[in-house]
């Protein structure tokens, strides 16, 4: 899901969540802007901490092997991995902030 909010206590407890959040949308010259954003990969309610985290390792990894795209520079991390946190619902969370380099195609 990708949301400014979410109401996670209203997410169906059977159902694991990954949630992409934008942090900051920076500027940039030209062509170039430089977002900031968070994965938070959650388990399912009650269910054990690892299956998050094992995920939450696999976007990592995925993500620093990333070299470009038509509009994506590059990614970077702007730490390791946080967590496990427990949410509300009793769902492990685990979450990863990254900067991003994409080029917008706007002249500012």
């Amino acid at each position: 899901v990708q949301m400014r909010l979410l109401e996670e206590e209203k997410a169906p407890t059977n159902e694991r969540l990954l949630l992409i959040k934008s942090v900051s949308a920076g500027g940039g010259t030209r062509f170039v802007s430089d977002p900031v954003f968070v994965f938070a990969i959650m388990s399912k309610a009650g269910e054990s901490a690892a299956y998050a985290e094992a995920y939450a390792e696999l976007i990592y990894k995925a993500l620093l092997d990333f070299e470009h795209s038509d509009c994506i520079i590059a990614i970077d991390p702007m730490g390791r991995i946080n967590g496990a946190y427990k949410m509300a619902s009793g769902r492990a969370a685990y979450d990863t902030e990254w900067s991003a380099q994409v080029d917008s195609g706007l002249i500012l």
